[in-house]
C-alpha cells in the first residue's frame, strides 16, 4: 500500500510540475494558412501587450508543413513595430525546415506533417524599451508564389529565463 503511495504521489508532483511550465508565455497565436498556401503579398500580424520592460523576451516561429514543401528552408521577413507604428527592429530570417543534403525534415512529425518551433536567434533575449502594444508581421520572402505546403505559421513570445 505504502508503495503505491508514493507512486500516486510522484505522479502528482510530476503532473504539478508540467502544470508549471508555459508560465513565461507572454504571448502565442498561430494563423492556418487556407489550402496550406502562403501568398507573397500576405501580411500575418500579431499583436500583444508588453508590460515589463526589465524583462527580457524570447521570440520563436512556429512553424507547421507538410512533408510536400518544395525547400528545404524558408525565408521570412518580419516587422517589429511600436504602438505608434514606428519600426523597432526589421530582418531576414532563414528558417531550415528539412536537412538540405538529406532531405530528412526537422521538427516533430506525424503523419507527414511537421511542426517546428524555431528560436529567432536576433530577437533572442530582447530587451523592450517601453510598455505598451506592438505588433509583429511576417511575410514569406521566397521565389514560389504561392507558397505550398505550409500548413500554418505562428509565434510564440516567452519571458527568457
Amino acid at each position: 500500500m505504502i508503495k503505491n503511495n508514493k507512486y500516486l504521489l510522484f505522479a502528482f508532483f510530476s503532473l504539478l510540475g508540467l502544470c508549471g511550465c508555459g508560465a513565461s508565455v507572454v504571448y502565442e497565436k498561430n494563423y492556418d494558412l487556407k489550402n496550406s498556401s502562403w501568398y507573397a503579398d500576405s501580411t500575418l500580424t500579431f499583436q500583444f501587450n508588453i508590460t515589463e520592460i526589465d524583462a527580457k523576451y524570447n521570440f520563436y516561429y512556429n512553424l507547421r508543413n507538410t512533408k510536400s514543401y518544395p525547400f528545404y528552408n524558408l525565408y521570412l521577413t518580419y516587422h517589429l513595430e511600436d504602438e505608434k507604428g514606428n519600426l523597432v527592429k526589421t530582418e531576414l530570417q532563414n528558417a531550415t525546415l528539412f536537412d538540405a543534403k538529406t532531405g530528412k525534415p526537422f521538427g516533430n512529425g506525424v503523419g507527414g506533417v511537421y511542426t517546428h518551433q524555431l528560436l529567432h536567434p536576433s530577437l533572442a533575449n530582447f530587451k523592450f524599451t517601453k510598455k505598451g502594444n506592438y505588433k509583429f508581421k511576417i511575410k514569406q520572402y521566397m521565389r514560389k508564389n504561392p507558397l505550398e505546403g505550409l500548413q500554418a505559421v505562428g509565434i510564440r513570445l516567452e519571458k527568457a529565463e
